[in-house]
This record gives structure tokens, sequence and C-alpha cells, in this order.
């Protein structure tokens, strides 16, 4: 409608890309994101503790960096920018939550979970028998981080991308 912001671009100056900063309430932003003019540039999303970011609209990025040990929650299908191209870039989680609410809101690129203190949240409800899919390409945990799925519904079946475990501790306690 009138006076609404439909899309948001971080444009880069030289290498440097902007980011968005949560430390206050827990926002919800309807806005379409695009880091770079061309949506080619990484993003940098970070969410103070005891707060939530929910995106509701699409994203275009070269990939997306997450910190802070609050939550990003993605609730719309990323599979199409402005219904147009596939959201192919990659979500790297360096500390706190992500939570995918649809099946497509990752995109197709993958997510790397990078350390003890990341935890990825399946919240997709399949509300029906069908199998339907997560959309990420894989998953990739490192150092023990979280992978937390609520199918919603006794009875169905959803899939997720493949998932590889890397452990980069040393010596005797590996485990």
């Amino acid at each position: 409608g009138a006076g609404r912001i439909n899309t948001v671009t971080f444009k880069e100056s030289g290498a440097d890309m902007g980011g968005i900063i949560v430390n206050a309430a827990s926002p919800t932003v309807s806005a379409n994101l695009r880091f770079g003019t061309a949506g080619d540039k990484e993003g940098f999303i970070y969410v103070e503790a005891a707060r939530t970011l929910t995106l509701t609209a699409d994203v275009a990025a070269g990939g997306v960096t997450k910190f802070g040990t609050g939550v990003l929650a993605l609730s719309k299908d990323l599979r199409s920018f402005d219904q147009t191209t596939a959201a192919g870039f990659n979500w790297t989680v360096n500390e706190g939550q992500l939570t995918l609410s649809t099946f497509g809101a990752s995109g197709t690129g993958s997510i790397t979970l990078n350390g003890q203190a990341t935890q990825l949240n399946l919240r997709a409800q399949n509300n029906d028998a069908r199998n339907l899919a997560y959309s990420m390409a894989s998953i990739n945990t490192v150092d023990n981080s979280i992978i937390d799925w609520d199918a919603g519904l006794n009875d169905s079946i959803s899939t997720i991308g493949a998932i590889n475990i890397t452990n980069t501790a040393t010596g005797a306690l590996q485990d």
C-alpha cells in the first residue's frame, strides 16, 4: 500500500557490506531485503540474547551470516525472490538459533551451524500425510550443534537435506 517499503537494499561500499542489528524488542521485518545492488553480497544479521528477529519477506544475498545468541526466524518461502529466481545462497549460524517456519524458508543453499552455541529449529507444519521437504541442499554441523525438528503432526513425513557433521576436537576426548 501507500508508504510501504517493498525492498530495502543494503548497498555495498567497496568490499564492505551492511547488515541488521537487533538489540531491543523483537521486530518483524516484512520488506524484502537485498544485500548489495544485485543481491549478491554477504548479509550480516546480529540478534541479541532474548530477542527474535522474524523475516516475513524475500532475502537476496550472496550468503547470510547470523551471529548473536538470539533467534532469527524465517517464515517466507525463499525458493524464489519476488517470484522470479531461487534463493540459492548459504546461511551460516555462528551463534544463537535459526528457525525455519515454512519448508522453503532457507531457499536452496546450505545451512552451516558453527559450534556448540548454535541451533537449527525446523518448525514447518506438515498438516497432511504427504512427504513435504525442506528446501536446503544440506545442513553442515560443526562441533555439537543442535538440530531440533518438530513435524507438528503424527504420521506425517518431512524430508531434510543431507546432514554433514564435523568434529574439530583433537586428542583423547573427541566425543
